[in-house]
Parts: C-alpha cells; structure tokens; sequence
C-alpha cells in the first residue's frame, strides 16, 4: 500500500529494530456502514470496467461469460449464511500488514469460519513483515506455512498457509522473490484429484534507491509476464493473489493500470476482484487481485469486510472441475481476438 504517515493519515508508529515503520490502524467499519450500502455505492464499483477489458468484447458482441464478473461486498455472518456446511472450497487472501502483529485477529477469524463449517483451503498473505520466530505465527488447521521474507529491508514479504488435509509443495522458482519489485511465492496443491498453483505476490510502491519509478514498473511488469507464462506450462488452474499496487479503477487512464492488465490478459489470465479492496475516508482503490487462468466457468469472488488490517481479505471460490468444453473453446476463442487487439494496439 502507499501514502504517507501523518496527522490524520490513519496511521501510527512503531518501532522495530533498527527502524521506525507505519503501522494502520484498524479500519472503523461503523463508518463504513453496512455491506448493502457498500455494494450499492458506485464510485467502490469497478465491475464495468473490469468486465469491459476482460470479459466482454463489443467488436461482435461477444462475452467471455454468459453473466458479468462481479466480486460483492459481504461480511462475516453473510459469508457463514452462504458457505457455511456447502463444502465449497475457498482461498483466502490479505495484505496483513505484519503478520505478528496481526496473527491474534486473523486466528479469531479463521476459528469463526471453521466453527461454522466453512472450508477454507488456504490463506494467502502479503506484507507479512519479518517473521522472526514462524512457531509464534502458527494457525491451528494450517500447519503447512510457506514464509518468503526479505533479507535487507523491513517489510514485504509473503505468504501462504495450507490447510492440514490438503496436500501441498513448494515450487522453486528463479529469481521469483526481487525485495520491493516482485516479492513472490508459489505452491502446488493436490486438491479434489487434481493439481492447482497458487502464488502469493506483493509489488511495492515505495521508491528504491538508484531506481527510477519506470524501471521499477518496468521491472515489476516482465516479472509478472514470466511467471503467469511459468504458471501456464504446468498447463492446471493456477491462481495469482496479488497486492500489486496498481489501482484497477484507473484502468483507462493510467498508462501502468492498463499495461498490468494487457500482461495479465494476454497470458490467458483474468482479474476478478471488481470492488475497491481498500477504504480509507474520501480514499479507495483496487489494488488487491485475484488472477485466474480457469476460464471454463465465471470465477466467484468476493471481498470480505473486515478490519484486521487497512485492506480488505479477498476469496474466491475453488473451480470445480469442467464439464463443458464448448464452454472452453469459446473462452479460447476470445482471449486469441483479445490479445490480437492488444498486439494491434502496442
């Protein structure tokens, strides 16, 4: 996340080490009002201009999905009153802002969901500072972590933890984890007889030292391609949970927003988080995603109100495995049309 720290900037200091970091403050959700109101403000609604540049093509009035890419506010008893004793495999992800500091909220949560039967197959997790004692951080259920933490820098890093019955491996990846420019992690599950990928990413925004902001975009950018081209060589359903930084609701006219989703797009992926994921008084944005490269069926995403951190968890709904391959072969059809305009445009 980015912004400075400062009188009424929603934040407090902390010391740790060596250096001074700012730490949010809880998000006051009274403020915010409730889930309907949330859903029904447009200006935290990017779901035109997210379904206009991933989903629908007005060339030939063609659409990637019979229905529209939507990722709804909801809260925590409308997400047990819709999960709760279904068996529908969920992921969650968070930019925890330390996962020290914020281990305790994010356990009174999970111990929630799981005493009201929801199954949650993994949480994914960004920020998650440094981890000096990983036993400390440890989630009953989820004992497979997988910690990546930076070496000589505070802050960052990035993490996922599995859940106990499912079975999970690390995938090495070369130079996949750069501090500040591609801060990354990426795990095979084996769920429901197949092979699923999820990776865990977090893209600073802070300036580097003897680094331009171009090139550190730039940077971020051909990282990004690399891994989701890696990520379809295994050819399964991989999944990329993001906080990239990069606010979606300007995807029309910011140059880096529209570039991040050309990238994303023509790998064969999707983004399907459509509400702003961070609300901060007259502030937002959509700057924590979800990338999905199963397109045989509309994703089921979401964004769960909550305040253990100054951004809001995302999930999204495991794919069952497909049935229809028409369906697939008209998805195909449409992300070649696509990625040829984008090829025509660049």
């Amino acid at each position: 996340m980015g912004g400075g720290v400062g009188a009424g900037s929603g934040y407090t200091q902390w010391s740790g080490g060596r250096s001074t970091v700012a730490v949010p403050l809880p998000i006051n959700l009274t403020e915010l009002g409730q889930v309907g109101t949330l859903n029904s403000n447009a200006q935290y609604d990017s779901s035109e201009l997210i379904n206009n540049f991933f989903n629908n093509n007005h060339d030939d009035d063609f659409s990637l999905f019979e229905n529209q890419i939507c990722s709804p506010y909801t809260d925590i008893n409308s997400l047990i009153n819709t999960y709760s004793n279904t068996n529908t495999p969920l992921v969650l992800s968070l930019n925890i802002r330390s996962l020290s500091s914020n281990h305790s909220n994010l356990l009174t949560l999970l111990h929630q969901l799981k005493s009201n039967d929801i199954v949650i197959v993994a949480i994914v997790l960004q920020e998650i500072w440094n981890v000096k004692y990983p036993e400390l951080v440890s989630i009953p259920g989820f004992h497979k972590s997988y910690l990546k933490m930076r070496t000589f820098s505070n802050g960052g890093g990035v993490g996922i933890f599995v859940n106990d019955d499912v079975s999970s491996k690390i995938i090495e990846i070369d130079n996949s984890f750069h501090e500040k420019i591609f801060e990354c992690i990426t795990i095979e599950l084996s769920y429901s007889n197949r092979k699923t990928y999820i990776s865990s990413i977090y893209r600073s925004p802070s300036p580097i030292k003897n680094i331009s902001v171009s090139d550190q975009n730039n940077l971020f950018m051909s990282k990004l391609d690399a891994h989701l081209s890696f990520l379809n060589n295994f050819g399964s359903t991989s999944y990329v949970f993001l906080d990239a930084n990069i606010d979606l609701s300007k995807i029309n006219n910011h140059q880096p927003a529209n570039e991040y989703a050309d990238i994303i797009l023509s790998n064969g992926f999707i983004q399907s988080i459509t509400k702003s994921t961070r609300i901060h008084g007259q502030s937002f944005s959509l700057i924590d995603h979800i990338l999905t490269n199963d397109i045989s069926e509309i994703p089921k995403p979401g964004v769960l109100i909550n305040d253990i951190s100054d951004h809001f968890i995302t999930f999204i709904e495991l794919q069952k495995i497909k049935k229809n391959k028409n369906n697939s072969k008209l998805s195909g059809e449409l992300l070649r049309k696509k990625i040829l305009r984008i090829s025509e445009i660049v």
